[in-house]
């Protein structure tokens, strides 16, 4: 599985993983960074399973709307009601505000448009 993370202060990185856990090792790089995002962009096709310490050491500002949706999605499918879920309640992205308001059950998800296929 491809993944791809960034971290306080570097650049992205990626790499394929073949397992359904994985450990990246920070012993080459120096220090272990502040806090670390794993699915660059939002782009995984995957769920990332967050600890409240690690959501709590994460740095919002740092990432962009993609990533920050990406978040609350991955909060709403573990069902958390994590303090960073109210927080973003307010994002500037509209999208990624209704999002955790959804995931909160303060406001429904949009119910899908039906199709008129009575031509």
């Amino acid at each position: 599985m491809p993944v791809c993370w960034k971290t306080a202060g570097t650049a992205q990185r990626c790499a394929v993983f073949e397992k359904d856990k994985f450990e990246i090792g920070w012993r080459a790089e120096g220090a272990c960074p502040a806090w670390v995002y794993p699915n660059t962009n939002g782009a995984g096709y995957y769920r990332v399973a967050w600890t409240p310490e690690q959501l709590l050491s994460l740095s919002l500002d740092q990432l962009n709307g993609a990533e920050r949706l990406a978040l609350v999605f991955d909060l709403r499918a573990q069902k958390s009601t994590d303090e960073i879920l109210t927080r973003l309640t307010n994002d500037p992205q509209p999208e990624v505000a209704h999002a955790a308001k959804v995931a909160l059950g303060l406001e429904q998800d949009a119910a899908p448009r039906r199709r008129n296929n009575s031509n």
